[in-house]
């Protein structure tokens, strides 16, 4: 199997970006072939076009790619699986897919099936998708909001009923 064979026998991942375009990428080559466009056709035959050139190059080095990942027989997979939770978790994610109008279970597959994709597309854990391009940045960015935010909550001055409480107590 010569290397563009292989490279187009890998899972290939199609995303619409918040923009409204697309980006068709191999996440088992860590990002290195991606491809972009207005349709996720175009997408696609842009990827295509970067694998080929991608090949060539390996070709030229005498470098090797991976295997592509066997695929696993879905057949062996009940589906089922049974997960203990924090009663505080629990009562979370139960309000928040009340809220969204689901049921517990169609929420928790939906987090575990984006939080799949996004580490399958080379992403640090927790990051979405949209913000894969610069994971690090962001996230750093996202600590220092939390660290602002309780710093300020910190500071704040309790009601004045909890501060007459104190003196009496």
């Amino acid at each position: 199997m010569n290397k563009l064979d292989k490279i187009q026998s890998m899972a290939i991942q199609v995303v619409r970006l918040p923009d409204g375009s697309y980006e068709a990428s191999i996440p088992q080559l860590a990002r290195s072939v991606v491809g972009y466009g207005d349709s996720s056709e175009t997408a696609l035959a842009d990827m295509l076009q970067v694998a080929e050139a991608t090949a060539q190059f390996l070709e030229e080095q005498g470098e090797d790619l991976p295997d592509p990942e066997p695929v696993p027989e879905w057949t062996d997979y009940s589906g089922r699986v049974t997960l203990r939770l924090p009663k505080m978790l629990h009562a979370q994610l139960d309000r928040l897919a009340t809220r969204e109008g689901v049921s517990l279970n169609s929420l928790l597959t939906t987090i575990l099936q984006a939080g799949a994709t996004s580490l399958a597309a080379g992403c640090e854990f927790g990051v979405a998708s949209s913000d894969c391009a610069e994971p690090r940045r962001r996230a750093a960015l996202r600590v220092s909001e939390g660290v602002r935010a309780a710093k300020s909550y910190a500071k704040r001055e309790e009601p004045p009923s909890r501060q007459r409480r104190k003196r009496k107590a």
